[in-house]
């Protein structure tokens, strides 16, 4: 152990300014060792002892998180992280190493100051047995369990009668996520704005506050002192943990103040890591699904592009022959019925196509903020979630023209669809039959939203807990309690609030609304006849789509194809006067983007006579290029005619 005194601190960072800058923060207080890189830590770290080590993440010859894994003894020094990239899988990564905090660059000294001092003061704490015990039983709890076991673990070692956790809700307000010594009613309807009461000051005020005298009830026990303990990270509120002990037992002193402070610092890490690991399951259930769906879609366009291609292939030669046929032809009648039969054939493709990219959108997570029609994510979703009306269920979508917004499509998507859902499981819970309605306004410079049902509709004592993580009033197989916390993050993220009003017995609505984003007008072009000698290079892997290429473009257009992106350049070294290039993205091998990518180093004129066809608009980096050049990208099965504006727009366009 350190002996007494003034406690020391390792700085680690291989800038010499920062140096001094963490010295001229902290310095005063304690006393500082300096180093420039992470072998010269570790060295340190095992010949010398300290109270805490300032680790910066990015180090020379060893990182920093090696440094912090050389931590690992009981006895050790706290380490305080510093980072210029503070995102969830470095921080998760700090955590696990054994960081007992982690400060983004540029700091603030104060903040260095305050959180180096918390930290070292949860170093020191009590060789406690209980104290341990709690630690260890706050840090191996489920999240499910979290919230109980922190009032549990925390309550006992501070030898309270009762304890409350509070956390902020989405309007700022603290709400009991677990109390030991309040009713299920009180803990469901209390609401505490920041600067009222007790916790309210505490939580505005950041600091906390050691109460006695008479101080009320909680179930049977008349308070005697109470501690109110604020916990934050950064500049943002993580909660408010509070102990009460009754008025028969010893009231709480100023020395039990550093055990409460060594406990909060736990639980604001608890909780923390909670919030991050939460994050990063959602990211990648997101993230798998958006892959499976790119999967799906992929195998399902590239057969459905060249059948789609043939049907209309065979629908139009039809048309001609029964218009060559004469009237009172034998044949007449049949003529009439293979059109009858490749339209019925075409109608159902064209719903296939629909479901794939309605699955599409869903699936899509990397458009995170573009101009889109909230209207299209919206019957997107009220057609994926038709499938789970059962009979007692009806709908109707009334939506306004014009609604725009700004944000993830597929994002939304998602939270429409678990919206939409959510009415359907409350009208059949309620056993009777009814309604889930979607509604869109254009007012106010802004886009409302709101989706309303006639189902069971939701407990007052739940309600005002619906957007919790893990909250849920279904059994474990219909609902794990994050899709309304998600989907509020989601429109709070987009500039909204997703809010609820409901009555038990008669329903609820859910509403939003999102900046207004006006419709641009769009850009007419006149049609151009096409000429015939115009020559286009069509590239895919798949030999079908090829030749239903040369069916489809190949009256008008000279056509030329290839089969993968080597066998393109190796046609170009031959010829490379084309006036367009149409390139599908994901093939094996050399794929679309590597085929643009050579081509345009080698053929710089070619660059702007690409277009993409892609069935997997959200395939990994195929994802990120489409975004990149949404305009001259197409989906499969693609469209003729838009396919055919796109090629005469840009080749006239050379």
């Amino acid at each position: 152990m350190v002996a007494e005194g003034r406690p020391r601190v390792l700085v680690v960072d291989d800038q010499p300014e920062l140096r001094v800058l963490i010295e001229a923060a902290v310095g005063a207080d304690y006393e500082l060792t300096s180093c420039g890189d992470g072998a010269s830590a570790v060295s340190l770290l095992a010949d010398e002892d300290f109270d805490a080590a300032i680790i910066d993440l990015h180090l020379p010859r060893v990182d920093g998180l090696s440094v912090l894994r050389s931590l690992g003894h009981p006895d050790g020094p706290v380490a305080v992280v510093l980072t210029a990239h503070a995102d969830v899988p470095t921080t998760l990564a700090c955590l696990r190493a054994g960081a007992s905090d982690l400060i983004e660059k540029p700091f603030r000294a104060a903040d260095l100051r305050q959180r180096l001092a918390q930290a070292i003061a949860s170093r020191r704490r009590p060789a406690v047995s209980d104290l341990d015990a709690a630690v260890r039983a706050i840090f191996t709890a489920a999240d499910a369990v979290l919230a109980q076991t922190i009032v549990d673990a925390t309550a006992s070692a501070m030898h309270a009668d009762d304890a409350t956790l509070m956390l902020p809700d989405h309007e700022g307000r603290l709400y009991v996520a677990y109390a030991s010594g309040l009713s299920a009613q009180i803990q469901a309807d209390l609401r505490i704005s920041m600067g009222t009461g007790y916790a309210g000051t505490a939580a505005s005020d950041r600091e906390p506050l050691l109460l006695a005298g008479d101080l009320g009830t909680t179930r049977q026990t008349k308070i005697g002192s109470s501690i109110v303990f604020p916990m934050a990270h950064d500049d943002r509120l993580v909660g408010v943990l509070s102990f009460n002990r009754g008025e028969d037992k010893r009231k709480f002193r100023r020395q039990d103040m550093p055990r409460a402070s060594l406990l909060c610092s736990q639980v604001t890490l608890a909780l923390e890591n909670s919030r991050l690991q939460r994050q990063v399951r959602a990211s990648e259930r997101l993230a798998l699904m958006g892959q499976l769906v790119a999967g799906i879609t992929h195998e399902i366009n590239n057969p459905l592009t060249y059948v789609t291609s043939s049907i209309q292939q065979i629908a139009g030669t039809l048309v001609q022959l029964e218009a060559r046929a004469e009237n009172g032809s034998a044949f007449a009648a049949e003529y009439a019925e293979l059109r009858e039969c490749t339209g019925d054939a075409i109608d159902g493709i064209e719903r296939i196509t629909t479901i794939i990219r309605d699955m599409s959108s869903v699936g899509r997570t990397g458009d995170s903020c573009v101009r889109f029609d909230l209207n299209e994510a919206i019957r997107t979703a009220f057609r994926l979630a038709r499938p789970r009306f059962t009979s007692f269920v009806v709908g109707e979508l009334q939506l306004d023209d014009g609604c725009y917004v700004r944000g993830s499509p597929g994002a939304f998507c998602q939270v429409l669809l678990n919206l939409i859902i959510n009415g359907a499981q409350a009208v059949e819970q309620r056993g009777q039959p009814g309604r889930v309605d979607v509604q869109t306004e254009v007012r106010d410079g802004h886009v409302w939203v709101r989706v309303a049902d006639t189902g069971a509709g939701i407990a007052p004592e739940h309600l005002g807990r619906l957007f919790e993580p893990f909250f849920t009033t279904k059994s474990a197989h219909n609902g794990t309690g994050l899709g309304l916390s998600l989907s509020r993050e989601i429109v709070r993220k987009a500039g909204g609030r997703l809010s609820v009003e409901s009555k038990l017995g008669e329903g609820t609505v859910f509403t939003f609304s999102l900046a207004h984003q006006p419709e641009e007008a769009p850009v007419v072009s006149r049609a151009v006849p096409e000429r015939r000698n115009a020559r286009l290079l069509f590239v895919d892997d798949e030999p079908a789509i090829l030749r239903g290429y040369k069916r489809t473009f190949g009256r008008t257009y000279d056509i030329a194809v290839a089969e993968g992106g080597a066998p393109a350049l190796s046609l170009l070294a031959d010829d490379s006067d084309f006036d367009a290039i149409i390139s599908d993205l994901l093939m094996p091998g050399m794929n679309g983007i590597m085929f643009f990518e050579n081509v345009s180093a080698k053929y710089p004129h070619l660059a702007s006579h690409f277009l993409f066809v892609t069935g997997s608009p959200n395939h990994g980096d195929i994802g990120t290029f489409v975004a990149t050049k949404r305009e001259r990208c197409f989906d499969k099965p693609y469209d003729e005619g838009v396919l055919r504006d796109a090629i005469e727009r840009y080749r006239r366009a050379r």
